[in-house]
């Protein structure tokens, strides 16, 4: 497919992309669902129906391809063509009898949502944009989000993913798909909504949020679902086009291909399954090993060869024998968090622990012992695990808490985690917020679901939940280093 430099650059569907200026030669190569100013902009553009798109079907991709194929020979016919279908050529992969059109080509969640669609976002309110625009985030708040960014590294669990640069000075820097999950899921909301950033472009750019969040969760869909999701992404897409192009045609440059594509995202799903399924990430790290280990020029695909069957008889021996694995060998040995302290008659009488075990008291009567952080440096064992955050879901509105310690009754064989549980609960566009309260509450560890992240701003506390798409990346992708950190806690 040739892209969006064709004037059907969609290769899902026959829409026409749209100019943002009337200068001669200018491109058709932006995709708003209606473009201010038509007439005069875009006068042959057709109007779009976004209930009822023009998908692209198997018979006019045939004929396409049989007409490039006669143009061969003829350089400008043969680019007049692709420019003017999308197409630019017959792919190896049509002699597949699975070839169709036009979900054969399934979308790429990773370069789709958070390497096209991210930081084109972003770029449009910190580069893009101009002071008297609501999507324009100033330089100061610009700024500061950069540096929340940097202390919310502090109460962001390291088995999430690594550490997450300020996007302010790092944009530019390869900023990786991992952070840029981060600020979608996480981060932006929250931090934004605090900074005083519109609340209409946040809104917009939740939705958006909450859109990519349910195409990458794994889970059955129904045909009522996908419609709900497909309402959803038409909300977003007219509010999008509202805020950033505010019936200014010059502006539609802003109406990116990547934006318009997440319509294709319910058709996607129920053709090919989850999202996740398109995704390039796997194939090009697999590539990217390809391309390392090869050092034979004179005979590339022999030498490929040998090092596939090589890695392939390694990996059949790595599960016959693990120990002989290499990365057993090379594993460093974690230092556990986590130490088992019986408690003393002295530690009995102190105060807090004193609380502790009324509390725990009520639910068993026999004498215990606890489990409590290992305190390296001299620090506060308390301290230690302040950052951990627990998710109740056996209830419908779920238990958050900071854990200060874990007990368990050993003639019982159960736990207990005492915690501060989050309280004054309130959603902001479907994301948990709150405060810590001081009272100490006991919960059984049976009832723990997750470890979550916490980010605070004064005295709220904002919830980070693991989110779906890191579950499908590898340690080294994530920005994990050793792949160490707190682990999530299941029933």
């Amino acid at each position: 497919m040739a892209g969006h430099m064709a004037v059907h650059g969609d290769r899902f569907s026959m829409v026409q992309g749209a100019r943002s200026s009337k200068e001669r030669g200018a491109k058709a190569q932006y995709y708003p669902l209606s473009p201010p100013q038509k007439m005069e902009f875009n006068p042959n553009r057709p109007i779009v129906n976004i209930l009822q798109l023009p998908i692209r079907s198997l018979d006019s991709y045939w004929k396409d391809i049989k007409r490039l194929e006669a143009a061969k020979g003829r350089k400008t016919r043969y680019a007049s063509i692709v420019r003017e279908t999308g197409i630019s050529g017959l792919p190896t992969c049509a002699t597949s009898p699975a070839f169709t059109i036009p979900y054969f080509f399934p979308l790429d969640p990773f370069h789709l949502f958070y390497e096209n669609c991210m930081p084109h976002i972003w770029d449009l309110w910190v580069s893009n944009s101009s002071p008297e625009e609501k999507i324009y985030m100033g330089e100061n708040m610009a700024s500061l989000f950069g540096e929340e960014i940097e202390k919310a590294m502090a109460t962001l669990p390291p088995s999430f993913c690594g550490p997450v640069r300020n996007p302010y000075k790092k944009r530019q820097s390869q900023y990786k798909a991992f952070e840029w999950m981060a600020l979608l899921h996480w981060y932006i909301v929250p931090i934004a909504w605090e900074l005083g950033f519109d609340q209409e472009v946040i809104k917009n750019f939740a939705i958006f949020s909450n859109i990519i969040e349910y195409a990458m969760t794994t889970v059955p869909r129904t045909v009522i679902d996908l419609g709900n999701l497909f309402d959803k992404i038409i909300l977003f897409l007219r509010g999008f086009e509202d805020l950033y192009v505010n019936n200014d045609p010059t502006k539609v440059s802003r109406c990116r291909l990547c934006i318009f594509q997440l319509i294709h995202i319910p058709h996607h799903i129920e053709f090919n399954g989850s999202i996740r399924i398109g995704s390039q990430a796997t194939t090009e790290r697999a590539i990217g090993e390809v391309t390392y280990d090869l050092k034979s020029q004179q005979s590339p695909y022999g030498n490929i060869v040998t090092n596939i069957t090589e890695k392939s008889v390694d990996g059949c021996l790595s599960r016959r024998r693990p120990e002989l694995a290499p990365q057993a060998q090379l594993k460093k040995q974690k230092e556990h968090l986590f130490g088992k302290i019986r408690i003393s008659r002295i530690q009995m009488q102190q105060p807090e622990v004193q609380v502790h075990l009324q509390l725990i008291h009520a639910r068993s009567s026999h004498h215990f012992e606890a489990h409590v952080p290992e305190t390296p440096q001299g620090e506060q064992p308390v301290e230690q695990n302040i950052d951990e955050t627990l998710v109740n879901v056996e209830r419908i509105k779920p238990i958050f808490g900071e854990a200060l310690v874990f007990y368990s009754v050993a003639e019982i064989d159960r736990s207990f985690v005492v915690y501060h549980p989050l309280i004054e609960e309130e959603k902001l566009f479907g994301r948990w917020h709150g405060e810590w309260s001081p009272e100490v509450h006991v919960l059984e560890t049976s009832a723990l679901v997750s470890l979550v992240g916490t980010w605070m701003y004064e005295d709220r506390v904002h919830i980070l939940r693991k989110h779906p798409g890191l579950a499908h990346l590898a340690a080294e992708d994530a920005g994990e280093l050793q792949g160490d950190g707190g682990e999530e806690v299941e029933p």
